[in-house]
């Protein structure tokens, strides 16, 4: 509005729009990222506008996220659901290049590869629920650098 004056805006105004930017993205990640294509496309805006996120909060929140869905994900074995979060959240984390903690969430999956063992077995044998979980797991895993055997 004020650039159409030929007004740049007051560093002020553009930190607090940094803040609420930062605070819808925080947002998006805490709840899962349920739509990766949303959060690229806000991504893309704030760039646009020269706007500058909290990479660190959204590194840290990113990594909170992942880690609580690979403990959900060893607690409830053969739901997909947690896993498939995983992917979704490191997607999302992608789009900023955002520096992920991972070592919780690599401990989680590696104490689930015995669970991904007897999933292929099942999914051998035709059971899709199985080959799902198995997927979502493979993915998930090489999302976080854990190497499936």
């Amino acid at each position: 509005m004020l650039d159409d004056l030929g007004i740049p805006e007051p560093r002020a105004a553009i930190r607090l729009r940094e803040h609420a930017g930062t605070g819808r993205l925080l947002a998006m990640l805490e709840a899962g990222c349920p739509d990766p294509d949303g959060f690229a496309a806000f991504a893309g805006k704030m760039r646009r506008e020269n706007l500058r996120p909290d990479l660190a909060a959204l590194g840290e929140a990113a990594s909170r996220r992942i880690a609580a869905a690979a403990r959900k994900a060893a607690a409830r074995p053969g739901n997909p659901a947690p896993l498939e979060e995983i992917v979704r959240i490191v997607r999302c984390a992608k789009v900023f290049g955002l520096a992920l903690t991972l070592w919780e969430s690599q401990n989680a999956c590696i104490g689930m590869r015995g669970q991904y063992a007897a999933m292929q077995q099942r999914a051998g044998r035709g059971d899709e629920d199985a080959e799902r979980w198995a997927e979502a797991f493979r993915r998930a895993a090489t999302c976080l650098g854990v190497r499936v055997t």
